[in-house]
């Protein structure tokens, strides 16, 4: 018959052992390089959609499942997008309900995986701040302004940082800070179901030649 000490005993390790184990997962979970755990993610994805918006007019969605890219660009006054599928290229212009066709790939249709990816070994410092009144952890990166989608913006970007907010382990804000100029401030939104209807090009917009473009 087993010692009730040692049955407790033995208990008590087993105890220890599981919440060990607890707390390896949740700080590996949460710690680490937490742009380059978004860059494996999104490369090892079959689909996944990337949005993000200034919180103004501007807005920007790369979306990809498996063959098919498509990214969409909207400044409030004019929206275009374009579309790879089939080995062809189209882009579209929604204003003129038309879209014109290449047969070759001219989109960049890997763009957020590239500008990720050129972060994965590059050292960063963290800290935290608040944004529309809410903390937030953030890894920030200097020399990099892959993010930055103001046209009208003429930086260094050896003297740019770019800051990555993070809610857990999800990538809610990208602020780009030149060290001369105003700072950009993206909202983001990563999700990895994509409707198959952002692939397709509406049944009334007519096909434009090309030789225009």
């Amino acid at each position: 018959m087993l010692n009730k000490k040692k049955v407790i005993i033995a208990i008590a390790i087993v105890i220890a052992i599981i919440v060990g184990i607890i707390l390896f997962v949740v700080v590996n979970t949460d710690g680490g390089n937490k742009v380059e755990n978004i860059y494996k993610k999104l490369s090892e994805s079959n689909e996944y959609l990337f949005e993000m918006n200034d919180m103004n007019n501007y807005e920007i969605s790369i979306a990809k499942k498996g063959e098919q890219t498509s990214i969409d660009m909207n400044n409030g006054n004019e929206r275009v997008t374009t579309l790879v599928k089939d080995n062809e290229t189209y882009v579209i212009s929604h204003s003129q309900k038309e879209y014109r066709v290449y047969n070759a790939d001219v989109a960049g249709e890997t763009v957020v995986t590239d500008m990720l990816g050129t972060l994965k070994e590059t050292e960063y410092s963290t800290g935290n701040e608040i944004i529309n009144g809410k903390d937030y952890k953030y890894e920030e990166y200097s020399n990099f302004a892959g993010f930055l989608t103001s046209t009208n913006m003429e930086i260094d970007e050896e003297k740019t940082k770019t800051r990555f907010y993070f809610e857990g382990s999800n990538l809610v804000y990208i602020k780009t800070i030149p060290e001369d100029g105003e700072q950009e401030l993206l909202q983001v939104k990563i999700s990895y179901s994509v409707p198959d209807e952002l692939f397709e090009i509406p049944s009334d917009y007519a096909e434009r030649d090309n030789t225009g473009m």
